[in-house]
């Protein structure tokens, strides 16, 4: 999922709150 991280990249916390937890598995 190469969107994924960029579009995390962009609004971690913004339009996908739920995915925050998922955000830090990602980003470290």
């Amino acid at each position: 999922m190469p969107n994924l991280e960029q579009y995390v990249n962009f609004n971690p916390e913004k339009d996908i709150p739920e995915l925050d937890g998922k955000v830090i598995f990602i980003t470290g």
